[in-house]
Order: C-alpha cells, then structure tokens, then sequence
C-alpha cells in the first residue's frame, strides 16, 4: 500500500473511532459528491464524469471506499470528506471532488488532526439510502456490467420506466450513450452497436452506428423518441442479465 494511501486509511479510521466505530467492515458506506460549486482542474472533472458515477450513491465496504478516493496514478485524495453517521444505518460520505495531494489537504486545515475528516456531516442519511436503487440502476446503465454488488440492490429485474428515468438522467450530463463509446469493441459484453448522440447546434437527438457516427439512422429526435428508439431496438426485454418489465 502506497504511503499516502496507508495514512488515509489510518485517518479513516480513527474518525470512524471518534464516531464509535473500531471494526471498519461492521458498517457500510455511501459515498456522495458534493453539491458545492467548486473549482475543478482537468483532472477533477475526469474524475467527475469518468471514475465518481461508477461508484457513488451505492453502499461500499471499508476497502472500496479506500480503494475509490485515493487515485493511485496521481496520488491524490478528495481535498475534504465530511462523514454523517446515525446508528444503524451506512455511514455518508460527502466527497470534494478536488483530488489534491495529502500535504494540500493538510495545509487547508492544519488543526484538523483527521484531514480530510471532517465529522460535521449533516446529510439526510434516509434520504441517501432511499435512493440506492436509483443509483445502482444509473451505475448499471452507465458501465453495461452487472456485477454482484449491483445485483444484490436490484434483484433480477427493472422496470421500463426506470431505464427510461435513468437514460433521461444521463442524457443531462452526457451527451452520447453510452457514454464510454469510444472504449467499447465489438465483442465486449458492454458492446453497443448504437449510439445515442445530441447535437451540439441543434440540441436534437441522434441515433447513430457505433462504428461511424457520420451514419445516421435516425435524425432530428426529441430526448425521449431517441431514448424509446433505443431501447426497442438495443435493450427490449433483457438489459446486462435483469429482466425488463414492461
């Protein structure tokens, strides 16, 4: 374990002592990003948009957590962390999407002895967790890989409703689906042979062919006629091994 990552961990743990917690895998974490406006480098907004979506929102262990913020290619951690805690329910993490190095984080705030701990939290715990279908679902369509983790919150199957939701959601932020089409190959279990592509003049939708997105085989879409076009035709009754109820 990297020297940085090692002290991380030792600062996870004893905040999670101040909080009464000695064995860090008797409770569960979510991880959320921080609604605060902040001021992002490039490299914040990879991990924004590339790296937080692929994990936020879910219940994680102690090692996830660890493993999740602390990035090791450039050995940084996020700038703060403030933790929520109420017994018997997952401890939440809201994360400063500014990944800076461990003597940053410390210079922010020399008196804090649990940098980037800050045990102020005050998020709605209930709130969070109500919500964890929601993100499982979004963190599914996003990778195009069931794994158990996600299994185990949505069970064998989701709603039609709730892909169109959750398409509709991604399309706000994104604005191709699926997003990482430029990392996909034919062949690949996550493999889309379409892709949705907005417009960035006309805010229109697209439906293109994932191998050349100059071929067009459909045009001049509103959001939610390029959500229903592909998933008749790319999704149906199955989507990554969960059944599509109708």
């Amino acid at each position: 374990m990297n020297r940085t990552q090692e002290i991380f961990s030792d600062k996870f743990q004893n905040a999670l002592k101040k909080l009464g917690i000695s064995n860090t895998e008797s409770v569960s974490y979510i991880i959320i990003p921080t609604s605060e406006k902040e001021n992002y480098t490039n490299w914040d907004d990879i991990f924004r948009f590339w790296s937080t979506p692929t994990f936020k929102g879910i219940r994680l262990n102690y090692n996830d957590v660890v493993c999740n913020l602390y990035k090791e290619h450039k050995n940084t951690i996020p700038l703060w962390i403030k933790v929520s805690y109420k017994r018997e329910m997952p401890i939440v993490l809201e994360i400063s999407q500014r990944f800076r190095k461990l003597k940053d984080v410390i210079e922010r705030n020399p008196e804090n002895s649990l940098a980037p701990f800050e045990l102020e939290g005050r998020i709605e715990i209930d709130q969070i967790v109500n919500t964890e279908r929601s993100e499982a679902i979004r963190i599914l369509m996003f990778k195009r890989e069931l794994d158990k983790r996600t299994k185990d919150i949505l069970g064998d199957e989701i709603s039609l409703e709730e892909l169109k939701e959750n398409l509709k959601e991604h399309l706000n932020n994104y604005r191709f689906y699926p997003a990482n089409r430029k990392h996909q190959k034919i062949g690949d279990i996550n493999y889309s042979s379409l892709i949705i592509n907005q417009e960035y003049k006309t805010g229109k939708f697209s439906i293109c062919n994932a191998e050349n997105l100059e071929e067009e085989i459909k045009s001049e879409l509103i959001k939610i006629e390029a959500i229903e076009f592909y998933i008749e035709h790319m999704i149906q009754d199955e989507f990554c091994g969960l059944k599509v109820k109708h």
